[in-house]
């Protein structure tokens, strides 16, 4: 089992997710977090968060697409040197938190391939609107998501401002993900290179 002691959530990540819920404002969002597992030979690891993979803006999770998905992110994190480190979801309603079911499972099979460890960034809309950080870290605890007790989740001071920013410019417009390959095989969702971060 992984023992993580801290995280760390890079710009690009965070921006990505913002921009992707920014774009499907009315929808349920979800992606994967891409990273590494930093251990400096000690037992205890950081884990950073530097990439995202938007998958879907739709109901996901009765959608058979979720395995090509999750093989395509894979392989596409082993060519790029990165791990599958947890994933983002933002709610169809702005103003609920909790984890949907489905969510839950499909983070938790990411926890158990992680070895545990794994990360959910939970969107939360109300925080945007705040101009402060948006997203809540949770991590599996005891078979349910949780907020992180002792471990600290860290990111830039102009982490929220950058993201901002790239929104203001209506560069939600360039992310794409799963859903939108699966309608256009053209768009490349997995490395958005359209989208200049």
């Amino acid at each position: 089992m992984v023992s993580v002691s801290s995280y760390h959530i890079s710009n690009k990540a965070y921006a990505k997710i913002l921009l992707h819920s920014a774009k499907y404002s009315m929808d349920p969002v979800y992606g994967v977090l891409l990273g590494s597992l930093n251990t400096d030979g000690s037992s205890d690891g950081s884990v950073v968060v530097s990439d995202v993979v938007p998958m879907f803006h739709s109901h996901w999770i009765l959608s058979p697409s979720m395995q090509f998905g999750m093989e395509q992110i894979e392989i596409y994190a082993k060519q790029t040197g990165l791990a599958i480190v947890g994933s983002y979801s933002g709610n169809e309603l702005a103003s609920t938190l909790s984890v949907q079911p489905a969510v839950a499972k499909a983070a938790s099979d990411i926890d158990a391939h992680f070895q545990g460890g794994a990360l959910l960034l939970m969107l939360d809309v109300a925080c945007i609107k705040k101009q402060t950080f948006a997203v809540i870290p949770l991590t599996l605890q005891n078979t349910t998501w949780k907020p992180l007790n002792n471990t600290p989740a860290t990111h830039d001071d102009d982490c929220h401002s950058y993201a901002m920013g790239l929104i203001k410019r209506s560069l939600y417009n360039q992310i794409y993900d799963l859903d939108n390959h699966l309608e256009d095989i053209s768009l490349n969702w997995l490395t958005n290179n359209a989208l200049k971060i």
